[in-house]
């Protein structure tokens, strides 16, 4: 049987040339591909094998497969194909020539806060029409996000919808390759075995949108484990300098959607965006606020009273 590590350029995987490798991470490995038949570039991400093996991996990659190809969204990049071969789990997506968030903070830091609130509310959007579908990333990180020019102007993708694997314990969120880069923006729920919906979502949105702020992972620390700790012990990390004096309101908004208990969280990333924008203003949003996630997306509590602005 064939391994993601054995594909190579010019071979064939169900109806699929692969062309190039693209990037290779802790759910499998992304190749540029041709679709023999249509004489079409894809994306065709392999599924790592020790995700493949798991049953009930399985059989929630193919039920929430169904559902993210269902999602007709601008900054939600389409998928083609789903399917299995030989053992291998392959996903087809639209192939965007761009580069991932987490690259592009590498290379250019901290993002101008304008920029990075386009990207946010752009996020925001696409995870809003997943919510509305009852379905939940679980692992939005830049890594997931990619960033290229369309139109002359900058457009966001959130890709690998379905495609997290929930772990039982710590021992299994350490694991070498497994969650790499991922526990940087793990929510406390995640992390301590409790119920995953839309706000686990706004939780690591909000940790994206510090880093893009920042230029860091909002808890520095030397490894995962003291890392997983601090997500669910530390309070909410502090933006620090002039960007800290400059745009004072940021520091509520970043606390709301880092809080620890998911209740106390925005209700929708959409509303996480809107406040994002109005900090930036130096004022605040003042519509109601808005809950989207339905099924296993909808949050615990349905209360959506807006908490005290501290």
């Amino acid at each position: 049987m064939p391994t993601s590590d054995q594909l190579q350029r010019g071979s064939v995987i169900g109806g699929y040339r692969i062309d190039e490798l693209i990037s290779r991470g802790g759910m499998g490995v992304v190749y540029r591909a041709t679709n023999v038949g249509l004489n079409r570039i894809y994306a065709l991400k392999v599924v790592a094998p020790q995700l493949a093996d798991d049953d009930r991996f399985r059989e929630r990659f193919k039920r929430e497969i169904r559902v993210a190809a269902s999602l007709q969204h601008p900054n939600v990049v389409a998928i083609h194909y789903a399917g299995e071969h030989d053992g291998l789990l392959l996903l087809a997506m639209e192939f965007v020539d761009g580069i991932d968030l987490r690259n592009l903070l590498k290379q250019s830091g901290a993002l101008q806060p304008d920029r990075a609130i386009d990207l946010l509310a752009q996020l925001a959007s696409a995870l809003d029409a997943a919510h509305a579908k009852g379905l939940v990333h679980r692992d939005v990180k830049p890594a997931n996000v990619l960033v290229t020019v369309r139109d002359g102007e900058e457009r966001a993708y959130l890709i690998d919808f379905g495609l997290a694997k929930r772990f039982e314990s710590v021992s299994d969120l350490t694991a070498a390759g497994v969650v790499v880069g991922t526990v940087d923006y793990m929510s406390p729920e995640q992390i301590t075995g409790g119920r995953v919906e839309a706000c686990t979502d706004i939780y690591a949105l909000g940790c994206v949108f510090f880093q893009m702020l920042s230029g860091k992972v909002p808890y520095e620390r030397e490894n995962s484990v003291t890392k997983l700790f601090a997500h669910v012990h530390d309070p909410p990390p502090a933006l620090e300098g002039a960007l800290a004096d400059l745009y004072p309101a940021f520091g509520p908004v970043l606390e709301r959607a880092m809080a620890k208990n998911p209740e106390d969280r925005y209700r929708s990333a959409g509303e996480l965006a809107r406040e994002a924008a109005a900090a930036l203003r130096g004022g605040r949003h003042t519509a109601p606020p808005t809950v989207v996630g339905i099924g296993e997306a909808a949050p615990s509590s349905t209360d959506a009273t807006p908490r005290p602005w501290s």
